[in-house]
């Protein structure tokens, strides 16, 4: 109950204000769209991607090898040596229809590696290769 100076009559305060409310909730909100988006990044391996102008391409019924600055393969996060390489290959092909070996390969590893993995896809029965890069910075952008 609230006195007011012009009277002595006591009035009471019948509405809600919901600005704070509303305030709190949209700060709220864009906390959690930060962090989801942070959250959804991929944190598995620390790769320094080669730069390309193409490398928002999508890739259909694709497996992806990644190959860290140690040279160590992973196959869809799951870390194989050289001998397991093939025969996981083969095995997702039978199992998934996979079409294309996607390579994404730290930018210091010798070219040999993707070469190796590249005969190990061919083995297992795919004939379709990508190499993944990430998008160039927009101040390197050249124009033809």
């Amino acid at each position: 109950m609230i006195r007011t100076k012009r009277s002595d009559k006591i009035r009471i305060i019948k509405d809600i204000n919901i600005t704070p409310f509303t305030d709190v909730c949209l700060v709220l909100l864009i906390i959690f769209m930060v962090t989801a988006s942070a959250l959804t990044k991929e944190k598995s391996l620390e790769l320094s991607l080669p730069k390309s102008s193409s490398a928002n391409v999508r890739l259909d019924s694709s497996v992806t090898v990644r190959i860290d600055q140690a040279q160590q393969l992973y196959v869809n996060d799951n870390k194989v040596t050289d001998v397991q390489l093939m025969p996981r290959l083969k095995a997702m092909r039978d199992k998934y229809g996979t079409k294309l070996l996607v390579i994404k390969a730290d930018g210091r590893v010798p070219y040999q590696r993707f070469i190796s993995v590249i005969d190990a896809g061919r083995e297992a029965g795919i004939a379709q290769y990508g190499l993944a890069t990430r998008e160039p910075d927009q101040n390197s952008v050249r124009q033809p």
